[in-house]
């Protein structure tokens, strides 16, 4: 699944949607920090331009410009110089769900009926395809029919696009069942997907299930394979675009099918005079602890940099029970690296188990913030990733902004 999520968007970054700025010989640059004030749960849209103090590398900087941003307009500026800020959208869609969940046909509706207003534009991501549609498209469809059509598409590329990951998952949850099986140990429950082996003897059923076993967990960690250098390219490509670009990552809580702990012990005691399956079962506590491993920082600068505003819709699911399986969540190691995504571009995490809502209180809560506009004192072209801090004096509001960018 997560090789299939890459390789669209590998595809995507071909498409060129948008012209390259060249900045090599700026030597005062203006940065923009879109930031937002929330208080209790509620966005405070009250604070002043003489309210915010903004830090870059820990050196108090001069706020040359303050608008308040509301979906696709400015309701409130403070400027010593006008800034023009472009507000016209760009929505980005990307779909990382393993199974179709009718809650995204309730999302999408809300977001056609609550959310997208003229000249937005939206960019769609999923398990097969990944495709644009622009101001002109929308206009010249009605937003009913262009909502059913988006639902129709989405549930049948979401059921088609994963199919290899779905098999491996069947094939772990039927290994497992045979492993218990060939192990002596009774369920208690007879599995249609048990086969018998055919073997007296336990240990030759054993000896060739658990290697079988072993290549399914490495093909599931295979599609779960994640390049860190798309990241930062996808990130990279954004940068490009200059005007406001919200993107909606939806997640869904993965889980692998696993031999239950105790039973790996029990195997271990009955057969430790086969050397053969005690190898194979030190194998398996290795391939367990397999992660995903990247560097964060570099991911987190990325994002940064390229002024995108990440909001993770994860989607918090409940396990599929199965006699005698050890239904192990494998999300963790992916929520991490998107959830520092978020917060390093001043995003949303919004856990769930209804996507729609959790997709609806992420807009309700970016659809307004403040940009703030500076120019860093004694910039320095240095390539250098430049930290930034955001608070509002005398008061302790929950601040989210983008974190920093890229001196270059």
């Amino acid at each position: 699944m997560k090789k299939a999520f890459l390789t669209i968007l590998c595809l995507f970054l071909t498409m060129n949607l948008f012209p390259k700025i060249d900045q090599q010989m700026a030597t005062v640059i203006n940065v923009a920090v879109p930031v937002r004030v929330i208080d209790k749960g509620n966005f405070v849209g009250s604070v002043t331009i003489d309210d915010f103090e903004l830090y870059e590398n820990g050196i108090l900087q001069k706020i040359d410009a303050l608008y308040l941003i509301k979906d696709n307009s400015a309701a409130r500026k403070e400027a010593d110089r006008e800034f023009n800020p472009l507000l016209s959208r760009t929505f980005y869609f990307l779909f990382q769900l393993t199974d179709w969940d009718p809650n995204i046909g309730v999302a999408v509706e809300y977001f056609f009926n609550d959310v997208f207003l003229p000249g937005d534009s939206l960019v769609i991501q999923t398990p097969e395809r990944t495709f644009r549609l622009s101001p002109q498209a929308f206009a010249a469809r009605p937003k009913e029919e262009t909502s059913k059509e988006l639902v129709k598409i989405l549930r049948k590329d979401i059921q088609l696009g994963n199919s290899r990951y779905k098999t491996t998952m069947r094939n772990l949850r039927r290994l497992v069942g045979e492993i218990k099986s060939a192990s002596g140990v009774s369920t208690g429950v007879s599995s249609p997907e048990q086969i018998d082996m055919g073997f007296s003897d336990a240990s030759l059923s054993l000896e060739l299930l658990l290697p079988r076993y072993a290549d399914a967990i490495q093909e599931m960690e295979d599609l779960r394979f994640v390049d860190q250098q798309t990241f930062i390219s996808f990130a990279n490509s954004l940068k490009k675009q200059l005007n406001q670009k919200n993107v909606y990552l939806f997640y869904q809580r993965e889980f692998r099918p696993e031999i239950n702990p105790t039973l790996l012990s029990t195997i271990s005691m009955n057969f430790q005079d086969k050397p053969a399956i005690v190898g194979k079962l030190s194998e398996l506590f290795d391939l367990y602890k397999t992660e995903i491993r990247l560097d964060g920082d570099k991911i987190n600068q990325a994002f940064a940099d390229s002024s995108l505003l990440f909001n993770f819709i994860f989607s918090n699911k409940i396990a599929k029970r199965y006699t005698g399986i050890y239904m192990n969540e494998q999300s963790a190691d992916i929520y991490e690296i998107f959830a520092e995504a978020a917060e390093s571009t001043g995003g949303i995490v919004e856990s769930s188990q209804n996507l729609a809502i959790g997709f609806k209180k992420a807009v309700e809560i970016s659809s307004q913030y403040y940009l703030l506009y500076y120019s860093p004192v004694n910039y320095i072209k240095d390539g250098s990733f430049k930290s930034i801090e955001v608070k509002v004096k005398n008061q302790d509001y929950s601040i989210s902004n983008r974190k920093g960018y890229f001196a270059r």
